[in-house]
């Protein structure tokens, strides 16, 4: 399996007293937008929802993915359109593990929430 994050790169990352905010950019001119679609780049849901889990497991010590528990895709991203976006991760621990909940957002626009259990 291949580990290619270059899709999108952390610009900042932000302890917060309940999680993380973190500075995304999503690169348009990257491989994968050339399939999807070709002229009109469109962030694979599965991007959006990997560099969360990969924004949790990189700034929570030893925190795996364990079940996305909810998780709804809420607008289309385009990255030539918005290439920068805020991810807001709120982190609670519960029973040993890390509750995680999330959006992705520009401005008012908000392309993702989710709800993700990591151990």
């Amino acid at each position: 399996m291949s580990t290619d994050r270059t899709f999108y790169t952390k610009q900042s990352v932000t302890r917060t007293e309940t999680g993380i905010k973190a500075e995304l950019t999503f690169h348009a001119e990257h491989e994968l937008y050339k399939g999807h679609f070709p002229g009109n780049p469109i962030t694979p849901g599965v991007c959006l929802v990997q560099s969360i889990n990969d924004l949790v497991e990189d700034h929570f010590d030893g925190a795996r993915i364990k079940e996305v528990r909810k998780c709804k895709f809420t607008a289309i991203h385009n990255p030539n359109v918005v290439p920068n976006v805020l991810a807001i991760i709120n982190v609670k621990q519960v029973d040993g593990q890390l509750k995680a909940s999330c959006v992705i957002e520009h401005e008012a626009q908000v392309y993702v929430k989710y709800q993700g259990t990591f151990s």
